[in-house]
């Protein structure tokens, strides 16, 4: 059982210390708000935008019109 508990608190002083090395700066999400989430800063958008790495564009865009 303690060495679950070390485990743990490993675990946990290691997301910590991993999350501090990423920040929303520079982030601009534009409609929407910047989360880290995991580690890595993503957009969270407003409805009718969405967030897409792949654009290298650190904003949300608007989704393509789907009648």
């Amino acid at each position: 059982m303690k060495l679950l508990a070390i485990v743990v608190i490993l675990a946990c002083l290691g997301l910590s210390v991993s999350a501090s090395f990423h920040s929303c700066d520079g982030f601009d999400c534009g409609n929407g708000f910047c989360d880290i989430g995991l580690g890595e800063p993503t957009c969270i958008c407003d409805g009718g935008y969405y967030f897409d790495p792949t654009l290298r564009a650190d904003k949300c865009v608007k989704k393509p019109f789907d009648p």
